[in-house]
Formats: C-alpha cells, sequence, structure tokens
C-alpha cells in the first residue's frame, strides 16, 4: 500500500460502507486540546484530565469546557473541514471520558456537556449526536 494516505484510505472505507447502505459514524470535536491552546487562549476554561494507564503527567490530557465559546468554534469548523473531506451522514461521535474521570460527576455538568454537543447544530443542521461513551465509575 506504498503511497497511500489515512487520508485516501479512510475516504476510501467511508465511500465503501456507503456503497452498502451503511451510515458512517463520523467523529465529533469531543473536547480534547493540547495544553498549549491556553497561551493562545488565555481565559479559555481548560482543565488538566485524571491520569490513564501509569502513563506519567506530562503526558495527561486536557479537556476544554464544552460550555466555553472556543468549544462550539472549534466544534463546527472541525465539522465543516470533515465534511470537505468525507461529506457526511449528520451522524456524529465522540467519546469525552474514555478511560478518565469527567471534570466533574455532578449531574448538572453531564446535563450542560449535552447541550455543548447539540453544537454540532451549528455545523450540520439535521446532525445527530451518537453518544459512544463506555463511562466506567472509577474508584
Amino acid at each position: 500500500m506504498a503511497g497511500y494516505t489515512k487520508k485516501h484510505c479512510r475516504k476510501q472505507i467511508v465511500a465503501r460502507e456507503r456503497q452498502f447502505n451503511m451510515r458512517p459514524i463520523l467523529p465529533a470535536f469531543a473536547g480534547h486540546v493540547p495544553s498549549e491552546l491556553k497561551r493562545i487562549y488565555p481565559e479559555a476554561k481548560i482543565s488538566r484530565m485524571s491520569s490513564w494507564g501509569g502513563f506519567e503527567d506530562k503526558y495527561r490530557s486536557h479537556f476544554l469546557d464544552p460550555l466555553d465559546p472556543l468549544f462550539a468554534t472549534i466544534q463546527k469548523e472541525f465539522l465543516e473541514e470533515q465534511t470537505k473531506l468525507f461529506g457526511t451522514d449528520h451522524i456524529y461521535g465522540a467519546d469525552p471520558f474514555n478511560e478518565v474521570a469527567p471534570p466533574s460527576w455532578e449531574p448538572e455538568f453531564f446535563s450542560q456537556l449535552l447541550e455543548a454537543y447539540l453544537s454540532i447544530d451549528d455545523a450540520c443542521r439535521s446532525g445527530c449526536y451518537l453518544v459512544t461513551n463506555d463511562m466506567v465509575i472509577l474508584y
């Protein structure tokens, strides 16, 4: 497969799924950002996620608060660019807390999180958010 890029392969996979009358679930912006984003957007509400897999702290993920206006901006730009590359079937998945603890366990946080993911509507009016989280309670 020399000469094939990931982008080329992904385009072929999505096209083949559609040939089989399947509707691919493409990713939405889940909120994970590099810590350096805080330098560009100092007012952005970015938190450090819990540790994972025994890796050193320097490898921890950072999370942009879904209620921060920057979240909706990134979501819109991400989906627009992805649609240019792969088209859309209007179903998007995101798993913001895969094997890490969320910044809060309060019910209102999760309610707000859902509202934030509805920002998909800004980029795709007929878009649908598919919850793909395998939330595990960490003790």
